[in-house]
């Protein structure tokens, strides 16, 4: 049997491989100074990701490409995710009928191929919107070009699921994906200059709630 840790995430990606590139980012974040509260948020994160199912991870890339010379801070090496998971459903066994209000996705996702008797499997979509504040100097030329402006930059997109969650024992349900349920963050993936430009380039990870469990 197939170690846990060995284990393949939906995306490709292994959890160590996941781990090691938070790793990565705690490493970055400390070698830059005063991003103490970026570290403990990256640190925590990694003692979850450590132990949490991989059939609940979902991770998408998201790439900005910003001005460098018009910045006065490096982007964060961790940020929140806003999320909407209200097109994602659950197909238990072979049904597969269509949830009524809840188009398909655009993604390329559904309609599902029929699944095992024994596979709760979430599919769907996931939009999202990433957001996080910068100083730089877009500031319209004030105070000769020199005052500082803080900016929100940000990027959305739609990552596309379609994964078993977990195995139906009989007592397993399908959870509710909204009310919170559903969490979503940026991990820093890669960071690369040229001339005047900065690209930066985030892991959008999404964590599904677990299969819920009913009492026989």
């Amino acid at each position: 049997m197939m170690k846990r840790s060995q284990r393949t995430m939906p995306t490709g990606m292994t959890q160590a491989e996941l781990g090691e590139k938070i790793s990565n980012a705690i490493n970055m974040a400390q070698s830059m100074g005063n991003r103490n509260a970026e570290v403990r948020g990256l640190q925590n994160l990694q003692n979850q990701m450590s132990i949490i199912d991989p059939n609940r991870v979902v991770v998408d890339l998201a790439t900005i490409v910003l001005p460098n010379d018009s910045l006065l801070e490096f982007p964060p090496l961790y940020a929140e995710v806003r999320n909407d998971p209200f097109f994602l459903r659950c197909c238990e066994g072979e049904t597969e009928d269509p949830v009524p209000g809840i188009p398909s996705s655009p993604c390329g996702c559904g309609p599902v191929d029929p699944v095992n008797g024994m596979e709760i499997r979430v599919t769907g979509h996931i939009n999202w919107h990433l957001c996080f504040e910068l100083e730089t100097f877009f500031n319209n030329g004030a105070n000769n070009c020199g005052a500082s402006v803080p900016l929100a930059i940000t990027a959305t997109g739609t990552t596309c699921v379609d994964q078993q969650l977990c195995v139906d024992s009989g007592l397993n349900t399908c959870p509710d994906f909204c009310n919170e349920n559903t969490v979503s963050f940026a991990i820093g993936c890669s960071f690369c200059e040229i001339d005047t430009k900065l690209s930066v380039t985030y892991y959008v990870v999404h964590l599904l709630p677990p299969c819920e469990t009913t009492m026989p």
